[in-house]
């Protein structure tokens, strides 16, 4: 087998190559499901076919058939619940765009722990460069 550290660029073959980053770029806009409208409209119609699904079997009371104003009762509930959680998903966005972090993707967990580990080493060494020195021994400090 031929030592990859003796080829030079110019013998390696170009279909070799890959030159795609191995860290897929961050999208531009959020995916769909990450709107606040839009989960508020899902969380609503599912509460409300949740809502009608247990009426119907009976899950907490005695089976009821479903009619038209257990229906409307049913939707209503959803629409109510579906807007209370637009509101709340559209608070989180802005809470966050407001922090400097509009919108992680759960792929950047590792970027945020990578962030996160990045500034708690130039924190200690801030705090090293502070501290007077306590001698010549170069052991590190815990």
């Amino acid at each position: 087998m031929k030592d990859p550290e003796d080829s030079h660029p110019e013998d390696r073959d170009p279909d070799d190559e890959d030159d795609t980053d191995p860290v897929p770029a961050a999208p531009d806009r959020p995916s769909l499901w990450q709107w606040p409208v839009v989960r508020g409209v899902a969380n609503g119609a599912l509460f409300a076919v949740m809502l009608s699904v247990i009426q119907v079997f009976g899950v907490f009371r005695e089976a009821r058939p479903l009619d038209d104003e257990s229906l409307a009762g049913n939707i209503g509930a959803g629409v109510v619940f579906g807007f209370v959680m637009y509101i709340v998903e559209l608070w989180r966005w802005h809470r966050r765009a407001k922090q400097g972090k509009a919108q992680p993707a759960p792929s950047n967990r590792s970027t945020a722990a990578a962030e996160a580990a990045r500034l708690a080493v130039e924190r200690r060494l801030e705090r090293d460069e502070d501290s007077p020195d306590q001698g010549d021994d170069e052991t590190p400090r815990r």
